[in-house]
């Protein structure tokens, strides 16, 4: 009787020796995702320390409407990269400009959380004319009035700003009826409870939002670690071994839509790409206009939506595979664009 073969893991120690240093924004949930990233990398053998950074996007209190929301939170962080003084960036993807960052790469993009948005303070269905929901985010806005056009109500949306925490009190406080704040947030911190069918966040009633109902942001609920193009390759060679392929098809495909639609991460624009388990590629997106109004009725634009697909191919490389994520988010783009001339860019 023949002994089994053991099986050994190829990336077990592969950090052994590194000593990495990692740099987040200050915020409970960049920190939290950042100490995510770092107990994967000492996983792997590699020993870790946290490099706090102040950004714009937390000093500035101005709405992001109003400030510009494109690498607010992530210029500081990747100052640090350039000076040294970090070895790697951890970002909430969506937060990322679409554009490359010059002398920096994304070197690697984790498995996806919850992709979904979350209505804090009361149901959907419990939703009634005259109440107030926040939301900083012109995305949910249009898509959120629009539903809620359907069913003949009206509501106020009230642009916010703070950090998840403070959000929630506006609920708990009575200052706003609910707020809208994405599911992947809540659960790296903890925040989102679901038991027996019923969803809590921090004891408050909470409904996801199907994707269905509300397409995400380009990158929600994906984390991205940058590093420099000199890196160390053992700091590469560890960045891959957290690499997640399928999320880094389908945010490849997103962010592409958006930087061909030159839009921003705060443009009413969703989008919304899933890989399946043979890495086919099926996108959904929805494009409004931007409107001043905090009324629902007024910002209940009609929405342009698209469709596409990617499917794979045999023996394609992982390379291919990401150029074609690419290629799906350039020509569903396109197609939006002449479906939407509105958000047509200018020549």
């Amino acid at each position: 009787m023949s002994t089994p073969r053991e099986t050994t893991d190829p990336t077990a120690g592969i950090g052994t020796g590194l000593h990495v240093r990692v740099g987040a924004r200050r915020s409970a949930l960049a920190r939290t995702q950042a100490e995510w990233i770092a107990a994967r990398l000492q996983e792997l053998g590699a020993t870790t320390e946290m490099v706090g950074v102040v950004t714009t996007g937390d000093t500035d209190r101005r709405h992001l409407t109003e400030i510009g929301g494109t690498g607010i939170f992530a210029t500081a962080v990747r100052d640090q990269l350039r000076t040294r003084d970090a070895d790697v960036a951890v970002h909430s993807l969506k937060d990322l400009p679409v554009d490359p960052a010059p002398g920096l790469v994304i070197a690697a993009i984790p498995a996806r959380e919850d992709p979904r948005d979350v209505l804090v303070g009361l149901p959907l269905d419990a939703l009634a004319s005259g109440m107030r929901i926040g939301t900083g985010s012109p995305r949910r806005v249009v898509q959120l009035a629009n539903l809620l056009a359907a069913r003949g109500l009206q509501v106020e949306l009230v642009p916010i700003r703070g950090n998840v925490g403070t959000r929630v009190d506006m609920v708990r406080t009575g200052e706003l009826d609910a707020v809208v704040l994405a599911a992947a947030g809540l659960r790296r911190l903890g925040m989102l409870a679901e038991n027996d069918g019923r969803t809590t966040v921090e004891g408050l009633p909470a409904e996801p939002i199907g994707v269905d109902r509300v397409l995400p942001a380009a990158g929600q609920a994906a984390l991205a670690v940058e590093v420099s193009e000199q890196a160390d390759p053992r700091l590469l060679a560890l960045m891959a071994a957290i690499d997640h392929l399928p999320t880094r098809l389908e945010v490849t495909a997103e962010r592409r839509f958006l930087n061909t639609m030159e839009a921003g991460c705060l443009a009413p624009v969703g989008v919304h790409v899933t890989a399946d388990e043979q890495l086919n590629l099926t996108l959904r997106a929805v494009a409004g206009q931007m409107i001043a109004s905090t009324s629902s009725r007024d910002a209940a634009t009609p929405l342009t939506s698209v469709e596409g697909s990617a499917p794979t191919s045999d023996g394609e490389s992982p390379e291919a595979a990401v150029a074609r994520a690419a290629q799906l988010g350039d020509r569903s783009a396109r197609d939006m664009l002449l479906r939407h001339p509105a958000e047509r860019p200018e020549t």
